[in-house]
Parts: structure tokens; C-alpha cells; sequence
């Protein structure tokens, strides 16, 4: 895109797109992954109430969940521009994250979710995320026990 369009390339959808990704995945959400404005409530439904979601661009929804004792950040799904918010619609971010989650991808498994979101040492994108990101090295073990809030114990208390 750069390369295409040098100097109007960062006022491209894609790029304010990639942009704020970028910012809540390496800025906003590691600075307070349980904050409230992440907080989904029931929207997923109940038994999905260990995950987070961040809004952005009006229509977008980026679904991730947290183990604060670890720093270990998920990040599941964002949706696309074939799944922007639109409440009621059968391609509505929350109604496909739930479809999803109710199909087992990502899996509500603490431990297989982290699994899942590794990316393997010969995946082509870890090259573009290693010369965006730095060298990821190797995670062999996290050590990350199942959060308290997917176990059905929650730490925070109601808000009143």
C-alpha cells in the first residue's frame, strides 16, 4: 500500500484500519486489559463472560481474554468488513464471535485457547510480525493456570 501510494498510503481505509489494531493490541489493551470499557456483560451469553471485547471504527469489535497474574492477552477474532456491528443481523460481530465460540473455535479452554493463538515458528506471517513486533523468540511453557472468571469464580465485585 506504502509502496502504491507514498504519500497518501496512511489515509487509506486499510491503513487507519491496520493503525488502530495496532494501538489496541500493543498500547490500549495491555494498559488495562479489565477495564470497564471492555467489559461485554452478557452479550456472548453467560457461560462467555470471561471475554473482552475492545470497539473501534464504530463497527468493529476485537473479541481477546486475560490472565493478569501471567500478562498473557488473547486476542481471539476481529471481525471484517463482512461482519461490521450491525445489532439483529445475522452477520453481527457478536452473533458470529458467539457461533463461534459455541462451535469450539476458540476453544473456552484456558490452555488450549493459548495454544491456539501461538503462531508456529514457520508460519510466513511470523516474519511481517517479527519485523513489526521484534524477535518473538520461543514460548515453551506459560505456566498460565485457567483464570479464576473461567472457572465460574469471580474476583470483581458488582457494580451498583
Amino acid at each position: 500500500m506504502r509502496q502504491a501510494d507514498p504519500d497518501g498510503w496512511e489515509s487509506k481505509p486499510q491503513a487507519k484500519l491496520l493503525k488502530r489494531i495496532t494501538d489496541l493490541v500493543l498500547t490500549e489493551i495491555p494498559r488495562d486489559p479489565a477495564a470497564a470499557e471492555f467489559e461485554q456483560g452478557a452479550t456472548l451469553g453467560r457461560d462467555a463472560q470471561g471475554w473482552r471485547r475492545a470497539k473501534f471504527l464504530a463497527r468493529f469489535r476485537m473479541f481477546f481474554r486475560f490472565h493478569s497474574a501471567s500478562k498473557v492477552i488473547a486476542i481471539a477474532w476481529v471481525n471484517d468488513k463482512n461482519t461490521l456491528r450491525k445489532a439483529g443481523a445475522s452477520s453481527d460481530p457478536y452473533k458470529v464471535f458467539r457461533g463461534m465460540l459455541v462451535s469450539g473455535n476458540p476453544p473456552s479452554a484456558w490452555d488450549a485457547l493459548v495454544e491456539a493463538c501461538r503462531m508456529p515458528p514457520n508460519d510466513p506471517a511470523r516474519g511481517l510480525a517479527e519485523a513489526a513486533l521484534g524477535p518473538m523468540g520461543a514460548v515453551d511453557d506459560l505456566g498460565v493456570a485457567e483464570p479464576a472468571a473461567a472457572q465460574g469464580v469471580s474476583k470483581r465485585k458488582k457494580r451498583r
